[in-house]
């Protein structure tokens, strides 16, 4: 997995003053962004790759449309061969977020980085990396 975080070396650098408080980037909000996918490295050694996305339901009663931050980064400095997923609703779109394997999610988070419209837990939701950070 760690070649999926790789293969976004050219993003823009992302810099994170701190890990939140479950020790993960958890924390980045929509304004945090300059563009639709960073990278960076946290200040325990971890790379990561976070995405802006947007996220959708169309629910009649209770739908939404929020801007949301999904970081994949690794879970240890010194065992860069566990890769975790992390942000506000990543369990929407990637259940059981956590441990991430290529073979659960390497589809999914490719979809997502190439800009296709990932859909939800339920069938109202969806999710889709920004074209561009206004």
């Amino acid at each position: 997995m760690n070649r999926f975080i790789e293969k976004h070396q050219d993003a823009p650098e992302l810099t994170v003053p701190h890990c939140g408080h479950t020790g993960y980037i958890d924390y980045l909000e929509a304004d945090d962004m300059s563009a639709p996918v960073m990278k960076g490295v946290d200040p325990a050694g971890r790379r990561f790759v976070a995405f802006l996305v947007r996220v959708e339901d169309t629910d009649a009663e209770f739908g939404f449309v929020d801007h949301r931050v999904f970081v994949l980064h690794e879970r240890y400095s010194e065992d860069d061969s566990v890769v975790v997923l992390a942000g506000n609703g990543t369990f929407e779109f990637f259940p059981g977020s956590g441990k991430v394997t290529e073979e659960a999610y390497g589809g999914r988070l490719r979809k997502l980085a190439t800009g296709e419209r990932l859909s939800g837990r339920y069938d109202t939701m969806s999710c889709q990396l920004v074209s561009r950070v206004s």
